[in-house]
This record gives structure tokens, C-alpha cells and sequence, in this order.
């Protein structure tokens, strides 16, 4: 590989580094821990600001949500946990691109990556829309 590619490379990999860390602030897990009941409310409390507002500047913790909001919430904890799963199928896709080439099938892998990825943000949201309009009717 020319000092060029693998300068490049470099750049690729720290950059990528630097999105996952930030992703981290919004509770992306590298590790893939095990969901315990601790886990799920430490990512609770990380993804409870989506639904701060000026009239709801406090968004209750897990164990205080009404059980089927707190059901609604575990299935948002869940699927932003997924979506964690399908970014790293995406970057893999990718990645397998970036070493063999674009060949049809690898090119293919990453379109059904990156199409289930972005179908899961969009039920994300869904889900969110779902949430908020519980928290609004507590």
C-alpha cells in the first residue's frame, strides 16, 4: 500500500474513532454489554433528554415511568440499541468495499446494510413520537 493509501487509511480509522466516541455521549456501546436493569437505566437517563422541554424540564427515571410508558421506554433502550448493531454491519459492509473493491455482492451487502439501518432510525423515531405523547398524556 502507497504512503498515500495508508495515510488515508489512517485518517479513515481516526475519524471513525472520533464519531463512535461521540456517539458514546448518546449511549452507544461499543462492548455490546448485557442489558441489565442497572444498564437500562443508565441509558435511560442518557436517552431521557430527547424528551426534556421547556414545560418538561424533568423526564422521569425509568422505575418512575407508568408501566406501559416504562414498556414503551425499554423498547427505545432496545432499539437504539440495535441500531448500534446495524452501524457497525454498515461499517463492516464498508469496510469489506474499501479491501476488496465494488464488487456487485459486496456493493449489495452494504445497500441492504445501510437500507436496515436506516428503516431502524426511522422506527427509532417512531418510537420516540410514541413516547413523547405518553409523557405529554402522564
Amino acid at each position: 500500500m502507497s504512503s498515500t493509501l495508508q495515510s488515508a487509511a489512517s485518517v479513515t480509522a481516526a475519524n471513525e474513532e472520533g464519531r463512535r466516541q461521540h456517539l458514546v455521549r448518546f449511549g452507544y456501546d461499543p462492548g455490546g454489554e448485557q442489558l441489565t436493569e442497572a444498564r437500562a437505566d443508565r441509558e435511560w437517563s442518557i436517552l431521557k433528554a430527547d424528551f426534556a422541554t421547556a414545560a418538561r424540564q424533568r423526564v422521569p427515571d425509568l422505575a418512575a415511568l407508568e408501566p406501559a410508558t416504562r414498556a414503551m421506554a425499554g423498547d427505545y433502550i432496545h432499539h437504539r440499541r440495535r441500531l448500534d448493531l446495524l452501524l457497525d454491519a454498515c461499517d463492516a459492509a464498508h469496510s469489506a468495499i474499501r479491501a476488496s473493491g465494488a464488487g456487485t455482492d459486496l456493493v449489495e451487502q452494504y445497500a441492504d446494510a445501510r437500507d436496515a439501518f436506516e428503516d431502524a432510525v426511522e422506527e427509532f423515531g417512531a418510537l420516540r413520537i410514541r413516547i413523547e405523547g405518553a409523557l405529554i398524556n402522564r
